[in-house]
């Protein structure tokens, strides 16, 4: 599996951490937006919209920090590996949606996987 240079970016005070090395099951969980989706909708993003978000080098959570990296895209071997490894993983229950599978930007794939899969929603049924 891939390995991602990732570091960490503070919210307040200093910058940023030192580098690090982690692979790419451990660095989408370390993108505060992507890992956020991932934990919260427990839904896999299809490959065109993690590359959309691996594509802008950093994401900055405001003052709670964030991450910065060197934009990569991954192919559909790496996609398929990552895939393989969080959606049988029985403490994430990760699936894959094919209605969102068409979607190609995060910021979309974002919004509808919130509308179909907010845990508040669930609850409330």
């Amino acid at each position: 599996m891939r390995t991602v240079k990732v570091r960490h970016l503070y919210g307040v005070g200093e910058t940023s951490a030192p580098w690090e090395n982690h692979p790419l099951d451990e660095f989408i969980f370390m993108h505060p937006f992507l890992g956020f989706a991932l934990a919260c909708f427990k839904v896999m993003p299809p490959l065109a919209v993690l590359n959309d978000a691996f594509g802008k080098s950093e994401s900055d959570a405001g003052m709670s920090g964030g991450v910065e990296w060197k934009s990569f895209e991954i192919d559909v071997e790496e996609y398929s590996e990552l895939v393989e490894v969080l959606c049988t993983d029985p403490k994430r229950g990760i699936v894959l949606d094919e209605e969102l599978n068409k979607i190609e930007t995060f910021t979309e794939w974002n919004k509808k996987a919130m509308s179909k899969y907010n845990p508040r929603k669930r609850e409330k049924s």
